[in-house]
């Protein structure tokens, strides 16, 4: 472990729990940023482990966001990693986070095989979730069916492609018709990413940055179709094992077309972002989950020649 992250941990320890003490660095799963490290505490009066995520200034709400969200969610018993700092780090000059490290298995770029062991669960987990029962809800910002799809219209016909223009050609004259739901607290990235398990159980939810309250079929539609880029099988799966614990889903298909509009925009949005020298790049990770996504579409939408 290097002397940055050597001082950054002892600083931060103190500020949470008083007092440092010998730690070690533990490794992680393929797949986590380099923003996160983790570290073993030598103190049977401390947590066995921690985890330190460093976000840029920029992303001080998120980061924000995530804590709060996260101690509301630990009050009310859903599992997400206890949280016990937030705040700046002096020689890095970033926004810090110190919460718990959860010690389970999370998807580690294997999406069939960690679906096939946590598939109910994860769905399951995301409709407690939306059911919870809040005496208060979190202060977080709001987000209206309307203004979203009015706000992704208007950039896939600035912006898009002639498949996207053919989806959101298939969602217009429905989108009408779609009377909106109870907001409840929304994960906003649910995906087998963000998610820990043990054998076939959720341990751990995280990723809370970009939480908010709304519609919730954002967080179903966006899961069914971030899955639904590997395989109809998996949204399939995931879908009915939701519906489960929630009973049926309105509207089920035009909120799948919905969310994978939205994700084939975001697709597009990092291409023209991304510097002319990395756009290859960049390009060929994307091309399986874009022809993923439209196949997705096809399916849910009935439409064979997108």
């Amino acid at each position: 472990m290097n002397t940055h992250y050597e001082s950054e941990i002892d600083h931060i320890l103190r500020m949470a729990f008083g007092r440092t003490v010998p730690t070690w660095p533990i490794p992680l799963g393929v797949g986590r940023s380099d923003r996160h490290r983790a570290f073993a505490l030598d103190d049977p009066m401390l947590p066995q482990g921690v985890m330190l995520t460093r976000y840029p200034m920029t992303a001080m709400s998120q980061a924000a966001r995530a804590f709060s969200v996260m101690q509301a969610l630990r009050d009310v018993g859903f599992p997400v990693p206890d949280v016990y700092y937030l705040g700046w780090g002096r020689a890095s000059r970033e926004v810090l986070m110190l919460s718990e490290h959860i010690d389970a298995h999370g998807e580690e770029g294997q999406t069939h095989a960690f679906f096939a062991r946590v598939g109910p669960a994860f769905a399951q987990t995301l409709a407690q979730l939306h059911q919870l029962e809040w005496e208060e809800l979190p202060d977080l910002a709001i987000l209206p069916f309307r203004y979203a799809f009015d706000s992704l219209a208007a950039r896939v016909r600035a912006f898009g492609t002639s498949e996207m223009d053919a989806i959101l050609d298939w969602l217009l004259p429905r989108a009408g018709d779609v009377q909106e739901l109870p907001h409840a607290v929304l994960h906003g990235d649910y995906t087998l990413g963000n998610v820990l398990g043990d054998r076939v159980h959720i341990v751990a939810v995280l990723g809370w940055e970009n939480a908010l309250l709304a519609d919730p079929r954002f967080d179903i539609g966006y899961a069914s179709a971030v899955l639904g880029a590997y395989g109809v099988p998996l949204s399939d799966q995931f879908l009915a094992e939701y519906e489960v614990v929630s009973g049926p889903i309105p509207d089920r298909a035009f909120w799948d077309v919905f969310c994978a509009l939205r994700l084939l925009m975001r697709l597009t949005n990092l291409f023209e972002n991304t510097p002319p020298d990395q756009r290859e790049a960049i390009r060929m990770q994307a091309i399986p989950v874009w022809n993923g996504l439209l196949d997705f579409v096809k399916h849910r939408a009935h439409l064979p020649d997108l």
